[in-house]
């Protein structure tokens, strides 16, 4: 079944304030005749190479997969020869850093609604845990989704428990029999997580019991389970790098974020962002993890009037519905930048283009995901601004990078 884009947008959604563009700024922008050359990190020996394009599905995961990227990449470089530490013989699991960066934040509840996090966090929690080599099919996807998704729907159905079984009035007939039988079903929600966990911890059937089952429902005693369980499933030498055998370097991060509170990386131009871009494609021969607004995949000019734009109009004199509305149409992602070239537009124009590495899977159904009239499903060189591959990748118009949030990469 192919994903609408509108769940694909929620999945990392967090509230934002933006700088708006100067489209002077933007015109700045344009490259000149030479400073456009061709880099490709995911061609040959490049340090993307070999790390694939995964599938979040409809978990949150989006900064664990862009941050296990930069990491395998990063790993790839230090260990440029055949190596169980690097790839492709080691390609860091999203899976396992989304959930150690959840631990190492005190995350406490069933993923809260699976809400996003950030490249830093993920970085910050590969540091505290390593690096933890899980399985990359379909199957072991689908199965941590279905995890996350039943652990949700048990923490939200708990909280409905909770107000049913003391509520500020009387209930209704229909409440009272809503709490009776919600009252009755924990049991049945026990048998469908012990089935979840051993299909995504890669357990036999049967091994899951209920008293365990019962300690991953239990809120306060989730952290202490996910920790026992992922050291289990990433215990043997192939299957795990530690922090020290990483040896990551510091995370830089460049952002637009503007106010008196956001740190002393904010308040940077869209220039800022794309001279760190280009310096780090060209001079470092490094991939860069971005985030912004995943409605400009959709949108014929976001730069302008959507996409961080929007959301910033929504800050001030606007209801808490339509911040919350602003925040849904921007829908904050994160992706890797992995190539730069010169490409034809459909009215013969040439644009420089930069090559996305995404989170949405392989082939036409992952190109559905951007709008269609703005994607072309064939390998013919560019069109007007975009142009999906079917690699899980997508060239996309140094204006449209316009959009970006912040830029990430390692010093």
């Amino acid at each position: 079944m192919i994903k609408t884009f509108l769940l694909l947008v929620l999945t990392c959604s967090f509230h934002l304030s933006a700088q708006t563009i100067d489209l002077d700024e933007l015109e700045s922008l344009k490259h000149g005749e030479s400073d456009c050359g061709e880099v490709r990190l995911d061609l040959d020996a490049g340090p993307t190479a070999n790390i694939p394009s995964r599938d979040q599905g409809q978990v949150g995961s989006c900064t664990a997969h862009a941050s296990a990227i930069l990491i395998d990449a990063y790993l790839a470089k230090k260990y440029p020869a055949p190596s169980l530490n690097g790839p492709p013989n080691h390609l860091t699991s999203p899976f396992s850093l989304y959930v150690n960066e959840k631990i190492s934040n005190n995350f406490v509840g069933a993923f809260d609604g699976d809400a996003g996090s950030d490249i830093p966090n993920m970085i910050q929690a590969a540091l505290t845990g390593g690096s933890c080599d899980l399985s990359d099919t379909s199957d072991d996807r689908q199965a941590f989704e279905q995890l996350i998704r039943n652990l949700k729907f048990y923490d939200d159905s708990m909280k409905r428990l909770d107000f049913l079984i003391s509520p500020p009035r009387l209930l209704t007939t229909d409440e009272v029999e809503e709490r009776d039988m919600m009252l009755s079903s924990r049991g049945r929600a026990v048998n469908i997580i012990m089935c979840r966990m051993e299909k995504f911890f890669l357990l036999p059937q049967g091994i899951v019991d209920a008293a365990k089952a019962n300690n991953l429902l239990n809120k306060h005693q989730q952290a202490s389970f996910w920790n026992e369980y992922l050291k289990e499933r990433c215990i043997a030498p192939q299957t795990k790098l530690n922090p020290k055998d990483m040896q990551l370097p510091k995370l830089k991060v460049l952002s637009r974020l503007k106010g008196p509170k956001q740190p002393a990386h904010a308040n940077k131009t869209v220039a800022d962002l794309q001279r760190a871009i280009d310096e780090n494609l060209t001079q470092k021969k490094q991939p860069v993890g971005i985030g912004y607004c995943s409605t400009f995949f959709q949108k014929a000019y976001p730069n302008i009037n959507n996409g961080v734009n929007t959301f910033q109009k929504s800050i001030d004199g606007k209801t808490k519905e339509e911040r919350d509305t602003a925040s849904q149409d921007c829908g904050m992602h994160a992706s890797v930048i992995v190539g730069r070239q010169w490409r034809f537009a459909a009215d013969g124009t040439r644009q420089c283009m930069y090559l996305i590495q995404n989170s949405w899977g392989h082939g036409l159904a992952a190109c559905q995901n951007y709008h269609a009239s703005r994607t072309i499903f064939s390998t013919r060189e560019g069109n007007d601004d975009m142009d999906c591959r079917m690699d899980g990748k997508v060239w996309v118009s140094q204006v449209e990078l316009a959009n970006l949030v912040d830029v990430n990469f390692f010093e």
